[in-house]
C-alpha cells in the first residue's frame, strides 16, 4: 500500500507559489512511499512523507528554499510524533548494567553511508553511536550566515566526540584516509583510545 501526495491533499498553507511550485515538481516524478503497517498517527505519517519529498526535490535541485521547507516540515513532524508519546512511560536503562560502551565513528565524508551502515551495527550491538552528522560537501538543510565555513568547527566538535568515546571506529573502505581522519586518529592514540577498522587503514 502506497500513501500518494497529490495536489488536491496537500494543506491549504502549503498552496503558496513557492511551496506548489517546488511540491508539484516533486509531484511530477510520481513519488509515492510507502505506508507503515502500523503507523502511530495518520497526520504525523503524512508531516514524514512531505518531509522525505521536500528532501529528495532539493537534493535534486539544490533549492535553498526547498532545503529550508525540507527541515521545517521535519520540525512539525517531530512535534506531532511528541504529541503521539506525550504519557507513555520511559523505560529507563537497568541501572545494575553499566553504561553501554561508547564507540565515536570517523571517517571521509564520502563514505557517509557505509558510517550510517556500522552506526546501525554498533547500535544494534548495544553500543552508544557518536559520528559526524553534518556533510559539508553536500547542500545543508538550514541557512548559513554569508562566508560561513562551519568545517573548522565541525572538526573540532568530533575531536570533544571522540573525547566522550571509549573507542574510535574509523570506516575506510580500500584503505582511504582524508587529512581530517588522519588528525582524529591522532588525536585519538594520543588520548589513550583505541582504534578499529573493518578495512586496516592506510595510515603511517
Amino acid at each position: 500500500m502506497t500513501h500518494r501526495i497529490s495536489r488536491d491533499t496537500a494543506p491549504a498553507h502549503l498552496q503558496t507559489p513557492h511551496h506548489l511550485r517546488a511540491l508539484l515538481a516533486v509531484i511530477g516524478h510520481g513519488v509515492a512511499r510507502p505506508t507503515p503497517t502500523a503507523p502511530a498517527d495518520d497526520r504525523a505519517h503524512w508531516w514524514f512523507v512531505l518531509g522525505d519529498l521536500w528532501r529528495e526535490f532539493a537534493r535534486k535541485t539544490g533549492d535553498p528554499f526547498a532545503w529550508e521547507t525540507a527541515h521545517d516540515l521535519a520540525e512539525h513532524a517531530d512535534q506531532q510524533a511528541h504529541r503521539i508519546t506525550d504519557g507513555i512511560p520511559v523505560r529507563p536503562w537497568p541501572a545494575d548494567a553499566g553504561r553501554p560502551r561508547i564507540v565515536c565513528i570517523s571517517g571521509s565524508m564520502r563514505f557517509e553511508e557505509q558510517m550510517r551502515v556500522a552506526a546501525v551495527e554498533e547500535s544494534l550491538a548495544g553500543r552508544i553511536v557518536l559520528m559526524p552528522h553534518v556533510n559539508t560537501t553536500r547542500p545543508l538543510p538550514v541557512s548559513l550566515p554569508a562566508g560561513c565555513d562551519p568545517k573548522p568547527g565541525l572538526d573540532t566538535l568530533h575531536l570533544a566526540k571522540i573525547d566522550l568515546a571509549d573507542e574510535l571506529l574509523v570506516i575506510a573502505p580500500g584503505g582511504y584516509i582524508g587529512e581530517s581522519t588522519r588528525e582524529e586518529i591522532a588525536y585519538a592514540h594520543r588520548q589513550g583510545k583505541p582504534v578499529r577498522s573493518p578495512v586496516p587503514p592506510a595510515v603511517a
